[in-house]
Parts: structure tokens; sequence; C-alpha cells
């Protein structure tokens, strides 16, 4: 196993050894600040904001409204006949379980358009990453890596191209 991740290494150690190989162009990019600082982020956020909101809100006013109501049957079920309590009983539980299954499906619901929006953001950061990897003659983009000169750092360049993308 330790075997197969000193493979690539290795390759890539051949590679840029001097006589062995041409030289390799490299680049790198912080890609989490592009994902954050780039306008479309700032636009899948306000539109995901938009889509949900209001559905938030209902949910939660729903919530507020049945534990107010097990409150109440709390309060009053000694007062209520056997036959009563028992079917409050199983009202309030049935409400229970429909508001756990609308809360399940909003935060699948959310989860997904998230996820929709981060592939179609994503696809956009790439595309703009090629472009200034293209122009600057680059055969190698390294992401986030641990260390790398402050002028390999393409991530101003790819910010201000996705800025201009997005007018």
């Amino acid at each position: 196993m330790m075997y197969r991740k000193l493979i690539p290494l290795s390759a890539l150690l051949l590679a840029l050894t001097p006589g062995m190989a041409a030289a390799i162009e490299i680049g790198t990019v912080r890609a989490q600040e592009l994902v954050q600082k780039s306008p479309q982020y700032e636009k899948a956020e306000a539109r995901m904001r938009s889509d949900f909101e209001s559905r938030a809100s209902e949910l939660q006013e729903e919530a507020q409204q049945l534990q107010e109501d097990i409150q109440t049957f709390q309060q009053e079920a000694d007062l209520m006949s056997a036959e009563d309590r028992t079917q409050k009983e199983q009202e309030l539980s049935t409400r229970q379980n429909d508001f756990q299954l609308k809360q399940r499906r909003f935060r699948e619901d959310v989860s997904n358009r998230e996820r929709e929006l981060y592939q179609e953001m994503m696809g956009k950061i790439r595309d703009e990453i090629e472009d200034v990897a293209r122009e600057r003659g680059l055969d190698l983009i390294v992401p986030d890596p641990v260390y790398a000169a402050p002028e390999l750092d393409l991530t101003d360049a790819v910010l201000k191209k996705l800025q201009q993308s997005d007018d």
C-alpha cells in the first residue's frame, strides 16, 4: 500500500530531474479562498437563502406551534377523559412524525441544492484556473500546497478573472 503512494511521487520526481525531461511549469491556487471570495459564491449563497428562507421559517413556526400544543396537552391531560387523551396523543404523535419528515426532506433538499450549486460554481472556477494556466503556459496547477513560492500562486489572477466573468 505504501508503494502505491510512492510510485506517482517517484514518477513526478523523475520528471522533475534535470536532464531527464523538459522542465514542467507549475502554478498553485488556494482553492478555498477562490471559492469564498468569488462573486459566484456570493450569488449562490444568496440564491440558497432566497430559495429556502420561507420554507425554513414555516418549519420554525410549525415547530413552535407543535411544542406549544404538546405543552398545553401535558398541562390539560389529567383533566381529559381517557378517550380524549388517547385521541389527542395520537394526533400529536402524528403531527410530530409529519414534522420530522418535513424537517428531513428540508435538510435533504438544502443539501442537494448546496451540492448542485457548489458543482456549478466549481466548474466555473476550474475553467478560469485552466484559462490562467494556459495564458501563462503552465503545465500543472497544484491546489492548496503546503508551501509554494509566492510567484507560483495564481489565486489573485484567477479571482480577478472570476470577478470579470461575473459582470
